[in-house]
């Protein structure tokens, strides 16, 4: 068995606006099993969708606008090769 390694991300959260005086949530991620094998393609679409909508809710939330612009520009840089059409 694998032992998980757990690693920490520490970044500056956004900050309050409109005189709110109490910080956004911030979220922790923990990534507690893996996705069943025995799922229909449906069910897979329907987890990856709400995990994904979970995720950029608290990112939005917790993240200053300038990491978020740079987040987003990464991960498509990342995964432009996805989205290139062949000629």
């Amino acid at each position: 068995m694998n032992a998980v390694v757990a690693k920490e991300i520490h970044l500056l959260r956004a900050a309050s606006l409109g005189g709110n005086s109490s910080p956004p949530n911030l979220k922790i991620i923990v990534g507690e099993s893996q996705m069943p094998d025995n799922l229909s393609i449906e069910a897979a679409k329907e987890i990856y969708a709400a995990q994904a909508k979970e995720l950029a809710d608290g990112l939005l939330k917790s993240l200053p606008g300038g990491t978020l612009d740079q987040l987003l520009a990464e991960l498509l840089e990342r995964k432009a090769s996805l989205l290139r059409v062949p000629r």
